[in-house]
């Protein structure tokens, strides 16, 4: 199982307007699943928030080994 994961930024100059934004309402199956719902994410986030977004997906614990 992984998460999914964004990180937001309003300013690609400034870290202080990051933010990292995890999926907490869904949990994917496979890293490709995770990796395209993540991607679209972060393609909405720029397109119509007009954030900067980088998507990341982890593994969770049982994952790991």
């Amino acid at each position: 199982m992984f998460i999914g994961a964004l990180l937001v930024c309003a300013s690609l100059h400034d870290v202080s307007t990051c933010d990292v934004r995890l999926n907490t309402t869904k949990t994917f199956e496979s890293k490709q699943q995770c990796v395209e719902e993540m991607k679209g994410a972060a393609q909405y986030a720029a397109k119509y928030l007009l954030l900067v977004a980088k998507p990341y997906c982890f593994p969770t614990k049982g994952q790991l080994t």
